[in-house]
């Protein structure tokens, strides 16, 4: 099974509809920009749900929210939400991470961060994030902590993306 499939197993549950769904990129970093305020709130919030893709080398792994992104500087709660890695360090299987606890704090919507997952800040995606160390897992929070913890993804606690893509889902 590809990534895409396993990724696609992981959202059918959740699509709004599965006839009609399709997701649609609204940010690229590595086109868009690495500015979360004039690129990822501008082009991804109230867009309703969405999936996050981000690769650290050959790493990839992400999250997926119900609820939309935007600029309120509150959490938002959520029981469909979940984290997920496709390609990890340790090379283990793909695996899904779903909210565990502290489901009212599913996604972090603050206008100057990038996607972030948790009341902890699971999986947080710094602003200006690939010239900085500033993005990073604190996992267990809000989400089930993957084997191994916070360098499950990447090796490290603190990563630099190389890119992230947000999709959002529309039913048009």
């Amino acid at each position: 099974m590809t990534y895409l499939q396993r990724l696609s197993t992981y959202l059918q549950p959740v699509l709004q509809d599965a006839s009609k769904s399709r997701w649609v990129r609204c940010w690229r970093v590595s086109i868009d920009g690495w500015d979360v305020t004039k690129t990822f709130h501008r082009w991804c919030d109230k867009e309703g749900p969405t999936v996050t893709i981000v690769r650290v080398g050959s790493y990839i792994f992400g999250g997926y929210s119900d609820v939309s992104w935007d600029r309120s500087n509150t959490y938002a709660s959520s029981t469909k939400a979940f984290l997920f890695s496709l390609y990890n360090t340790r090379g283990y299987s793909p695996v899904k991470l779903p909210a565990e606890r502290f489901h009212h704090d599913a996604i972090c919507r603050v206008s100057g961060y990038g996607p972030t997952f948790g009341g902890g800040h699971d999986m947080y995606i710094s602003n200006q994030a690939s010239s900085n160390t500033g993005s990073y897992f604190i996992s267990g929070h809000t989400y089930k902590a993957p084997p191994g913890g916070s360098s499950f993804y990447t090796g490290n606690t603190h990563f630099t993306p190389s890119d992230v893509e947000v999709f959002y889902e529309t039913t048009n």
